[in-house]
C-alpha cells in the first residue's frame, strides 16, 4: 500500500527526444492549470496580503495565472523585500525577480536554434502563429506558449504571458 508521488518539470523536453520519456510508464500525468483571479486572491490572502482586484489584475496582466510566477511575486511582496509596483516595473529585466527563470528559458531556447527562431516569430507577431504539432508540443512543454485550436483544427500559438513577450522581444532584439 505504498503511494508515491513524482513531480517533474517538462521544461527539459525541448532538448530531449520527444518520442521517449524516462517517466513514460509511471503513473498519471497532470498538467497544472493556470490560476484564476479568485485563486490568486486566495493565495495573497494566505500570505496575509489584503490585495484588491486592481492589484490582482495588475499581476495577472503581467504573468497570467502562471502558478510559479504568481507565487514568487506574492511571496516576495509578503516578505516585504519588494513592492508589487517594483515587480511590475522590473519584471522583464536582469534585476527583476523573474531574471533567473527567464534566463533559464532563454538558455533552453538557445540549445535549439529552430525553436528559438520559431519563438521569435511568435513573440514578434501581432496575431497567434500557426504551428506544427511537434513544434507546439516542444514550446508548450517549455511553458512558453498558450495554444489555441484554429477552426480547422490546427495549432495556433501566442506567448504564454506578457512577461515572456516583453523579455523575449528585448532578448531577440539585442
Amino acid at each position: 500500500k505504498l503511494r508515491l508521488v513524482i513531480i517533474h518539470s517538462t521544461e527539459v523536453y525541448g532538448g530531449l527526444n520527444i518520442n521517449y520519456s524516462p517517466l513514460g510508464a509511471v503513473g498519471l500525468d497532470f498538467k497544472l492549470s493556470e490560476f484564476n483571479a479568485q485563486q490568486v486572491q486566495e493565495l495573497a490572502h494566505r500570505y496575509q496580503l489584503e490585495w484588491c482586484d486592481t492589484e490582482i489584475r495588475k499581476l495577472m496582466d503581467l504573468v497570467g495565472g502562471h502558478p510559479y510566477l504568481v507565487h514568487l511575486a506574492i511571496a516576495k511582496v509578503a516578505r516585504q523585500t519588494i513592492s508589487l509596483d517594483q515587480i511590475l516595473n522590473t519584471a522583464h529585466t536582469e534585476v527583476g525577480i523573474y531574471a533567473d527563470h527567464l534566463r533559464q528559458l532563454a538558455i533552453s531556447l538557445e540549445r535549439s536554434p529552430d525553436l528559438a527562431c520559431l519563438y521569435r516569430e511568435i513573440v514578434m507577431a501581432d496575431e497567434p502563429v500557426l504551428l506544427k504539432s511537434v513544434q507546439a508540443f516542444k514550446l508548450d512543454s517549455l511553458g512558453l506558449i498558450r495554444i489555441y485550436p484554429s477552426p480547422v483544427g490546427e495549432n495556433l500559438a501566442e506567448p504564454r504571458c506578457h512577461l515572456y513577450s516583453q523579455f523575449f522581444c528585448n532578448h531577440f532584439s539585442a
